[in-house]
C-alpha cells in the first residue's frame, strides 16, 4: 500500500527497519487472541510496515489494516463485527444495515473504482477528513476547480445532492454523499463546486438523483 509523506506529499518508499536484530516492531491491537492464549490474556499483535520519505527522510511505521479500521471507525462511526478467519488479513465493519469489508493486500488501489457512503452529519465528516493525517481529499481531475485557501472541493449535483471524494489511509477512493446542499453550514464547507462535467437538465426536467425514493 502506498503512503504519502505528510510534509512533502511524495510517495514514501519501503525500507528495512531494525533494532540490532533484537526485536521486530509491532502494535498491540487490544483484542484478545483466540483459544488458550486469549484466555491467558494475550492480545493480538499487528506487524508494522516501515516507510521513508525519499525527500526529507521522515520514517513512519504503519499497521495498514488496523489503520484503515481506525479510520472508518473514527470518521464514519463504523464498528468491528465478527469476521471469519480468512487466510488473508480481513476485518468486517458494520455501519447501519450495511457492511464494509477491509482486506489487506499488496495490490495498488485502483485509480477511480470506488465505494460511496452516505453521512448524516456531513460537516463533522468533512472536518475529520480535512484534519486527518493520513486521509486526504481528492479533487476530480475533469473539473477545473480544486482547493481554495486550503479548503477541498465539495461537488454539487443538479439534484442538489453533494459529493466529496477522498482517499482513505490505504489509498482507496471513497465518495461521501449527503442529500441537500441547502442544509450545509457554509461557514464550515466553504468550497462548493458545481459539477461542470454533467449536462444540467432543462427547466422542468427532473435530474437524476443519487438517493432513490423508498
Amino acid at each position: 500500500m502506498q503512503h504519502r509523506c505528510p510534509d512533502c506529499g511524495v510517495t514514501m518508499a519501503d525500507v528495512k527497519f531494525g533494532m540490532a536484530d533484537a526485536w521486530n516492531p509491532y502494535v498491540n491491537t487490544g483484542e484478545k487472541r483466540t483459544g488458550l492464549l486469549g484466555k491467558l490474556g494475550v492480545n493480538e499483535r499487528q506487524e508494522v510496515t516501515p516507510v521513508m520519505c525519499p525527500e526529507c527522510g521522515l520514517i513512519r511505521h504503519y499497521a495498514d489494516l488496523e489503520e484503515s479500521v481506525d479510520f472508518y471507525a473514527s470518521v464514519f462511526g463504523m464498528e468491528r463485527i465478527r469476521t471469519p478467519a480468512f487466510d488473508e488479513r480481513i476485518q468486517w465493519l458494520g455501519g447501519g444495515d450495511l457492511q464494509l469489508h477491509l482486506v489487506e493486500r499488496d495490490d495498488d488501489p485502483p485509480a477511480f473504482n470506488h465505494h460511496a457512503l452516505h453521512v448524516d452529519d456531513f460537516e463533522t465528516v468533512y472536518r475529520s477528513i480535512r484534519d486527518h493525517e493520513r486521509a486526504e481529499a481528492e479533487p476530480l481531475p475533469q473539473i477545473d476547480a480544486g482547493f481554495v485557501d486550503g479548503e477541498p472541493p465539495v461537488y454539487v449535483l443538479p439534484s442538489g445532492e453533494i459529493q466529496f471524494y477522498i482517499r482513505d489511509p490505504a489509498g482507496n477512493l471513497v465518495e461521501v454523499n449527503a442529500p441537500d446542499v441547502d442544509a450545509l453550514d457554509e461557514s464550515v464547507v466553504r468550497n462548493l463546486v458545481k459539477r461542470t462535467d454533467i449536462d444540467w437538465p432543462e427547466e422542468g426536467e427532473a435530474p437524476a438523483p443519487i438517493y432513490m425514493d423508498g
